[in-house]
This record gives C-alpha cells, sequence and structure tokens, in this order.
C-alpha cells in the first residue's frame, strides 16, 4: 500500500500563516510592553514602554492612498532609547517607533499587503513649558506580502508642533504643525504637509481630531518625469476616547473615523472613508 501523497500547501495556507506570525509576534510585544509599562517605576532611565495603540479599521488609507480594502489591523507602539521621559508626547529623547497594518481579506499590493515600519525619531522641546517641540525621523517601510512592484520604502521626516493651550481646567488645547518629509522608492519627491490638531475633554473622557492638508510631488512614476508640486490630499480624522488609569498606566479605548480627498493623480476614487475601534496604553 503507497504512503499518502502529501497535500500541497494552498495561497489560503500560506496567508494563515502569515497571519499568525503577524498577530504573534505584535501580540507577544503588546503584551511585555503592558507587563513593563505595569513596573515602569523599576525601570533605569533611557529605556521606556510608553505608548502602544492597536486599530481595527475598515480600511488602510495612508497619505491619500488606498492601501488596503476591507477589515484592517493596525498595530503601533512607541519605546523610548535615550532621554528623561521620553516614550510621552512632548518629552525630549530618542524613541523608536514600530507600526504595522494588515488586511483580514485580500492580501495583494493591488488590495492590501502588509505592511511592517520602523522608524528613529529625536524630539527636542525648545522651551522650559514645552510648548513648541521639534522631531526628525528615519522611517523604513517593509511590504513582505506585496506581490509585485514595491517592498521596501525609506524616508527622512522632520515635523515642528506647537501646543496651545485654551483651556487647562477643562484640558482644550489645538496643536497645528508642519512635517517636511522626502520619501525614497514610494515617492522619490518632496512631501509636505500642514496640520492642525484639537483634543476636548475632561479626565476619564477625551475627543480628538486632526486635519492635515498636503502637497508633493509625486507623479514621475505615471508622467516619466517630474511632476510639478501640488495638491496631495486633505485628511480628517476624529478619535473618542474612555480612559481608565490603573497604577500609573493610562488604558484608551474607542472609536476612531476618518475622511480622505486626495488628487486624481494619487487616487483615481479621490475620496475615501474609514472607521474602526482603537485599544491601547500610554504612560
Amino acid at each position: 500500500m503507497s504512503a499518502p501523497t502529501p497535500r500541497k500547501e494552498s495561497p489560503g495556507d500560506k496567508g494563515v500563516k502569515r497571519h499568525a506570525k503577524f498577530f504573534g509576534g505584535w501580540l507577544a510585544t503588546l503584551v511585555l510592553a503592558v507587563a513593563a509599562a505595569g513596573s515602569a517605576s523599576a525601570m533605569p532611565v533611557g529605556f521606556d514602554l510608553g505608548e502602544g495603540r492597536l486599530d481595527l479599521l475598515s480600511r488602510y488609507v495612508w497619505r491619500g492612498f488606498d492601501l488596503a480594502h476591507g477589515l484592517v489591523v493596525a498595530p503601533s507602539l512607541r519605546i523610548g532609547l535615550a532621554g528623561q521621559d521620553v516614550a510621552g508626547i512632548g518629552r525630549d529623547g530618542l524613541a523608536l517607533e514600530l507600526r504595522g497594518a494588515t488586511p483580514l481579506r485580500d492580501r495583494t499590493r493591488q488590495r492590501g499587503a502588509d505592511e511592517l515600519d520602523a522608524g528613529l525619531w529625536l524630539t527636542h522641546a525648545f522651551d522650559p513649558h514645552r510648548q513648541y517641540e521639534g522631531r526628525l525621523g528615519y522611517v523604513e517601510y517593509d511590504y513582505p506580502s506585496g506581490r509585485a512592484g514595491l517592498r521596501h520604502a525609506r524616508e527622512l521626516a522632520g515635523t515642528f508642533t506647537c501646543d496651545v493651550q485654551l483651556d487647562e481646567t477643562r484640558g482644550i488645547r489645538v496643536r497645528p504643525h508642519v512635517t517636511l518629509v522626502y520619501n525614497v522608492a514610494a515617492f522619490d519627491a518632496p512631501y509636505v504637509e500642514l496640520g492642525l490638531g484639537q483634543s476636548l475633554g475632561t479626565r476619564g473622557k477625551r475627543l480628538a481630531y486632526e486635519l492635515r492638508v498636503a502637497g508633493s510631488r509625486f507623479g514621475q512614476f505615471n508622467t516619466g518625469g517630474n511632476q510639478a508640486f501640488g495638491f496631495h490630499e486633505a485628511e480628517f480624522e476624529v478619535r473618542f476616547e474612555l480612559e481608565k488609569q490603573i497604577a500609573e498606566t493610562h488604558l484608551q479605548f474607542g472609536p476612531v473615523a476618518g475622511v480622505s480627498r486626495a488628487a486624481k493623480r494619487i487616487n483615481s476614487d479621490r475620496n475615501e472613508y474609514w472607521w474602526g475601534a482603537s485599544v491601547g496604553f500610554r504612560r
């Protein structure tokens, strides 16, 4: 009696394995981060797991590009590496920022490829009250499941932010910012973003929104030459978060929604909408 023929691994099986590796790695990282954040007082200065988030979104839109249709899981984690209180927003120091996205359906570059990003950011506050902040960063983008075209990209970025407190009692503030980016491989062109964010709320509840308008010279791949600098996209995102404090860790959860309108050379559909839920922690 002949031995049974081994079953050939199907694309679906490979997809399940990729999902398992992706979720397993991020889940392990987030569990360790939460555990470490709970005992942060024992950490030496210069290493701090200070902020993490896990978003479940209806689609993944990045700078006007529709990168994934259908449900997408998008985790992120910020790890302080050097400096004092480096992990929080508006703090001085060097930090490693990790971000990912994985679609739960079709996993091709045309419909949605996995994305893993790693960025090294240097943050500096220019005044004692930390109203003016500058950030310089280097980011590596990796698309491990893209079946064709772009697999890797990298960029240099700089951001200047001004934090204006409108009502200290109610925790109302606005954060205008300007960001300059040069992306290699994906754009090969400069990208400029102007933004305005605002946070409204009292202790335990917060409504935050951010409006971003950007321009770029993206278009060389479509025209075969330099594209004149022009409108790239406008994006608006809003989050409502409930917050619960456990020891020195703040747990956050709530809905998120957004809309993007891009130039036709960026996205032929032009208008994109997304919604979802978010859970995270910060210190």
